[in-house]
């Protein structure tokens, strides 16, 4: 694991050119059961979602979606923030936490229109819970039953006052 604090965070869409890197990406054992593998993802959910890279450094280290699909579980009009991975070789060194505080940006930048996003994280990933609400999620206090991998939380984040 990395221990390195890295200098600059990006995100940004995915290019074609990021395909290789982001398909090598990997999670640890323990985290596998609430992310796809980077390959199955990349294949299934291309036509769905809006693909972004999480790079550091001018290297890429992780990845995450946007679905502009209002998702069943909430009523609000927000975007939906999906498979966050932070390759395991490159966790503890703060990324986590960078990409939260850079997401309003890079949303807003994309989506201008967007006021918020929503994810859910599953009731056994207490690190990811944390890490989210640290960064400024709230979580709902509602329990999505629909993830595969069990029950999730749902947690929002608003920089707009429009909902």
């Amino acid at each position: 694991m990395a221990t390195s604090t890295p200098t600059s965070v990006t995100l940004r869409r995915m290019t074609q050119e990021d395909h290789a890197p982001v398909a090598a990406l990997t999670v640890a054992d323990e985290q596998s059961q609430f992310v796809d593998p980077m390959p199955l993802t990349l294949k299934t959910t291309a036509l769905m979602r809006d693909n972004f890279v999480i790079e550091v450094d001018a290297g890429i280290v992780g990845f995450f979606q946007i679905d502009t699909r209002v998702p069943d579980y909430i009523q609000q009009p927000l975007l939906e923030l999906c498979q966050v991975v932070i390759d395991q070789n490159h966790q503890g060194r703060g990324i986590g936490r960078r990409f939260i505080q850079g997401l309003p940006d890079a949303i807003k930048r994309e989506y201008p229109d967007a006021p918020g996003v929503v994810l859910t994280v599953n009731c056994r990933n207490k690190m990811a819970h944390h890490v989210y609400a640290a960064g400024g999620f709230a979580d709902t206090g509602e329990i999505y039953e629909g993830g595969p991998s069990g029950p999730q939380h749902i947690m929002t984040m608003h920089w707009n006052n429009r909902i």
